[in-house]
């Protein structure tokens, strides 16, 4: 049996799942991993912006991630990529672009967000829900092989 070993494929179904004022839920399903176990870094940026920021996403083999800290009313596009010790697959073809609403952020807390939250992105504690954000996030260019978690408490 002949076993690849190489850079994995891009993640297939990127997309947004919920949008509030200051957040983005973003999906997808990974792709073959090239027999090594995959990363996977989610590249944003303000539609018609140059700002480029990155993000890796925690736990390794989540395939759903909040990325928070955003700015109400405005239009982002998100691109994402896997890595592993083999190489890059490349940021997915399909740009996934949300915009985000006016106001507080506080719809991103309905049964079906929560759900999201539990599975991949937090454990909820009490009246304490625990997320991954991108407050303290390197910008820029990825630099494969280097994990960057920041983690925030958001009072439900």
């Amino acid at each position: 049996m002949i076993t690849y070993r190489g850079k994995p494929d891009p993640p297939e179904n990127f997309q947004a799942q919920n949008v509030t004022s200051d957040r983005v839920l973003l999906s997808w399903d990974p792709g073959f991993d090239g027999g090594s176990p995959q990363f996977f870094r989610i590249r944003y940026m303000v539609k018609g912006s140059n700002e480029i920021n990155t993000v890796d996403v925690l736990p390794t083999n989540a395939s759903v991630f909040m990325i928070t800290g955003l700015e109400p009313g405005t239009e982002y596009s998100f691109a994402l990529m896997a890595w592993n010790v083999y190489g890059e697959s490349g940021y997915t073809e399909n740009e996934v672009v949300a915009q985000t609403t006016e106001g507080l952020g506080a719809d991103l807390y309905s049964h079906q967000s929560l759900d999201f939250l539990v599975l991949g992105l937090a454990c909820q504690v009490g009246y304490r829900v625990y997320c991954l954000t991108t407050s303290n996030m390197r910008r820029g260019k990825p630099i494969p092989g280097q994990l960057n978690p920041s983690i925030g408490e958001v009072k439900n």
